[in-house]
């Protein structure tokens, strides 16, 4: 799928990124420590060298047909796979280690400055008690010099460390096709008479926008609007310092949108029906990363579901109204990916419907739909920081854990389900 490859591009941009912005930490001021051992320099270095070249192996051999060496190639292919899941990994341990302990220096600090006011206020603090107390008096100080600085990297991380993971799985679905046709002859595609002869350029009929028109300017409209919402959101957040009308603002924004796309859903497969559906369609390789993404997003959400509900007493509006996105959300997740998995199977039976393009127009709003719910989930992190009762409810590592384990896969479903939908759109009407 060539917009799965773009779209690793587009994450190893986002991953290269944030190495650089690592690397530069250690430059940033002379004053300024990064609470990392000085090799970590070599290891962002080396994870940027890796990152740019595995990028173009993915785009100059992925239709690459390997009959010769095949025992090492496999092994390479291997090797490479598993390289990419321990970086999956390794990123994700690494990122809830920084923001734990950066997470528990700041709530020492406050403990800290709070002491003259009473032991009642003292342990007041979520996720502390005395044996923390213990620690803090004689460990604040030696923390102080690296985490109080906050440095490039660390602004930039809630934003970019998800690039890092899902370029990671993205690359390692790849490689993992091109090893299971390591060895297997396929039927070169000769092209037809028409495309030699056509004055049109190959493959432009697949980007005719007949029968999408409708679909493609109200999903803009959409996505105009949601991005006027998420400004709304930083206004109040970082200008008007109060956060608990930006995330108001943040979920009624997300709510809509979810309800507008579910709605579409439905009517969307009502017309998709009408093509054939293809009994011997074979799993894809989108398939299986959506299904994986759809997993991660199911926990997370669920997680979210539990503390939501558990808050509403203390936290009023904004627990219920997180409550009420969280139920949506997962019911407008499992439709979509009934809808895709669906629809990757359906193409039209006759040349009345390569005419008609039944639910292209729907198709095409959920296409770009799924692009700004894609934006709105880069600042899911950021959201939760805002107003953190979910964090309050888990404590500071559990919590952690379970942003930089399912966050990453949260997103990558709103991006992969937008890459699905685009496949269906040139797919279903040849």
């Amino acid at each position: 799928n060539f917009y799965l490859r773009l779209g690793a591009l587009a994450f190893s941009i986002g991953s290269v990124t944030l190495d650089g912005f690592h690397i530069a930490s250690y430059f940033e001021t002379d004053t300024t420590s990064t609470c990392e051992s000085a090799i970590f320099t070599l290891v962002y270095v080396l994870h940027l060298i890796f990152t740019f070249v595995q990028t173009f192996f993915l785009f100059k051999n992925h239709k690459l047909v390997i009959d010769k060496h095949k025992a090492a190639v496999r092994f390479g292919l291997m090797h490479l796979l598993a390289t990419n899941i321990c970086v999956w990994l390794v990123t994700a341990v690494m990122e809830t280690a920084e923001d734990f302990h950066q997470l528990h220096y700041q709530a020492n600090m406050a403990l800290i400055k709070n002491t003259h006011i009473g032991n009642r206020n003292v342990w007041s603090l979520p996720c502390l008690n005395k044996s923390n107390h213990l620690v803090v008096s004689f460990s604040a100080s030696a923390l102080k010099s690296c985490y109080e600085d906050m440095t490039l990297a660390r602004t930039a991380s809630p934003y970019l460390f998800p690039c890092t993971i899902i370029y990671s799985i993205i690359a390692a679905g790849v490689i993992y096709r091109m090893y299971r046709y390591v060895g297997v002859r396929v039927k070169q595609r000769w092209p037809s008479h028409t495309s030699l002869t056509s004055s049109v350029p190959q493959g432009a009929a697949s980007m005719d926008c007949e029968k999408a028109n409708k679909g493609l300017f109200s999903g803009l409209l959409v996505a105009v609007v949601t991005m006027i919402a998420i400004a709304t959101f930083f206004v109040f957040e970082s200008r008007l310092s109060d956060p608990t009308t930006a995330v108001q603002v943040f979920y009624v924004m997300e709510l809509t949108l979810l309800v507008l796309i579910g709605s579409c859903i439905v009517f969307g497969h009502l017309k998709l029906t009408q093509l054939k559906f293809q009994e011997n369609y074979l799993i894809s390789l989108d398939s299986v990363l959506l299904v994986v993404a759809l997993g991660g997003s199911y926990i997370y959400l669920c997680f979210m579901l539990i503390s939501a509900a558990s808050m509403i007493q203390l936290e009023g509006i904004a627990s219920i109204l997180c409550l009420v996105c969280i139920v949506v959300a997962l019911l407008q997740s499992t439709l979509q990916a009934v809808f895709i998995l669906d629809g990757l199977c359906r193409c039209s039976a006759n040349d009345n419907q390569v005419e008609r393009k039944p639910g292209r127009a729907m198709v095409t709003f959920l296409l770009v739909c799924n692009m700004a719910l894609w934006v709105v989930s880069m600042f899911e992190i950021k959201k939760t920081m805002v107003v953190p009762f979910h964090q309050n409810f888990y404590g500071i590592l559990s919590w952690n854990i379970m942003l930089h384990v399912c966050v990453p896969l949260f997103i990558f479903y709103r991006f992969h389900s937008a890459i699905c939908l685009s496949k269906i759109w040139y797919q279903a009407y040849q």
